[in-house]
């Protein structure tokens, strides 16, 4: 709250003095005395200013997302495709490892594996 001056207030009284007999009025010296009066203004919170669209600005927020996500996709995309053609370039005889794939072993060996006794 603010408070605010209101202006100077002058006062004048007529005083007779006994020493004179004259009826002439004698006016004192002119006292100003300044007041103050609170006069309280409400406060105003600030007005936060809205924004005319408010979903432009969440789909912009959610296509700077998906940007980010698809460049990450990307770089991810570019390692991978790089680790591949490594891979391939290491294994040279494809055949011989889908014969590997499928060995058959004796009930002895299956039986060690599952760790179960035989039969």
């Amino acid at each position: 709250s603010k408070v605010v001056k209101q202006g100077t207030e002058v006062t004048k009284d007529q005083v007779q003095t006994p020493s004179s007999q004259s009826t002439a009025p004698v006016q004192p010296p002119v006292i100003q005395s300044e007041t103050q009066t609170p006069v309280f203004e409400p406060v105003v919170a600030p007005v936060s200013v809205l924004i005319p669209y408010p979903s432009r600005r969440d789909n912009e927020r959610c296509r700077d997302q998906a940007n980010e996500q698809i460049e990450k996709f990307y770089e991810i995309f570019k390692e991978m495709s790089f680790m591949i053609s490594f891979t391939d370039a290491l294994i040279g005889n494809k055949e011989k490892l889908s014969e590997m794939a499928r060995t058959p072993i004796n009930e002895h060996c299956s039986a060690v594996i599952l760790n179960k006794l035989p039969r």
